[in-house]
């Protein structure tokens, strides 16, 4: 797919930097054209391509998915690719739906021509889009249907059951800018003809990941994420970590959760993602961010954020003195209504000493 556009430039080593005159007349038609001209070896070897754009910056990949030879690859902005030669050659997908932007594929493990792809990156940074819902493919992703959830908005995981393809679960973020119902985690137990709300803690946390125990399909994990963007998202967006963010996890294939605490982090969590061990599917990793994030290494500044999470708006690096230097605060937070300007060598914060990294 061609993304962008670029153009050859050549400035001929003839032309005078003198202003040029302006353009004579139109030659009568029954002047002959003029003759082509053309230009040594030696004049076009030092051309450069110049970048026209567009400045793609949604040309993110966001899933991929191999069943043997055969691979998905889910993106950002641009669909669904297949290949079915390992990467050798690629086919476009997904180019009629009604979203371009994939949050997940998956791939039936008891029918490999049983695809799920759910739209809506889910990244949700600033130039992330949305979906439309689920779609299915029963033939290898040649054809789609539309099988709902159509104000999910971002698609954070499919699992499809192990040997049943009828049974798929689909973790929905939500709607970004505000709050909706269509989120957490749902399940369909007849193909996506219909749909079951199997956890749904409230309007404004959604979930970000769903897996299946491969040898126990009663066992189903989930974790779950608040997340609110404003305006522009600079890596500091209005809610990113929740009371009900966590680890759930269901011993009735999908019909109840629970919440999992024991050895995990007790404080606001932020996004999270699983993975099961495949040679021992009762091993389960799971990676966590939350508001706590950094402090035991002493990078919290990094953050710009305090013990309690609160946003400070600064930026620092290591300064020569000890503690750190600020470079940036931002307008109208805490700590530019507390009188911290840029250059400032900030050594404390209450009563805690900055470490440097």
């Amino acid at each position: 797919m061609l993304r962008s556009v670029w153009l050859l430039t050549f400035v001929s080593p003839f032309l005078s930097a003198a202003p040029q005159e302006p353009p004579a007349p139109a030659a009568p038609a029954s002047t002959p054209a003029a003759k082509p001209r053309t230009f040594r070896a030696d004049q076009v070897e030092p051309l450069t391509w110049r970048h026209l754009g567009p400045v793609n910056m949604s040309g993110r990949v966001t899933d991929f998915e191999a069943a043997g030879h055969v691979w998905y690859v889910g993106t950002a902005a641009s669909g669904v690719w297949k290949t079915t030669n390992r990467g050798t050659t690629w086919k476009a997908l997904f180019q009629t739906e009604a979203s371009c932007s994939i949050g997940d594929v998956a791939v039936a493990p008891a029918n490999p021509d049983i695809v799920w792809v759910g739209t809506g990156e889910d990244n949700p940074r600033n130039s992330v889009s949305w979906g439309d819902g689920v779609y299915k493919s029963t033939d290898g992703g040649q054809t789609w249907k539309h099988m709902g959830l159509s104000d999910s908005f971002q698609i954070g995981h499919i699992a499809i059951h192990p040997t049943d393809p009828n049974v798929v679960f689909v973790a929905a973020l939500g709607r970004l800018w505000g709050p909706n119902r269509q989120r957490g985690v749902f399940r369909t137990r007849d193909g996506g003809e219909t749909w079951e709300h199997v956890l749904f803690l409230d309007e404004n946390t959604g979930a970000i990941d769903v897996r299946i125990h491969p040898n126990d399909p009663n066992i189903v994990w989930a974790t779950t994420w608040e997340r609110r963007r404003n305006a522009f998202d600079d890596n500091h967006p209005e809610v990113n970590y929740g009371e009900k963010a966590g680890l759930w996890r269901s011993t009735d294939g999908g019909t109840t959760f629970t919440r999992i605490t024991a050895g995990l982090p007790s404080c606001k969590w932020g996004r999270s993602g699983l993975a099961v061990y495949r040679k021992n599917p009762d091993t389960l990793f799971l990676i966590v961010d939350t508001e706590r994030a950094g402090w035991a290494t002493g990078t919290e500044r990094t953050t710009g954020r305090d013990r309690e999470g609160a946003f400070l708006g600064v930026q620092s690096e290591d300064a020569e003195e000890g503690g750190v230097r600020v470079t940036l605060v931002s307008e109208g937070g805490p700590a530019a209504q507390a009188g911290v300007q840029e250059g400032d060598v900030l050594l404390r914060i209450g009563d805690r000493e900055i470490k440097q990294a």
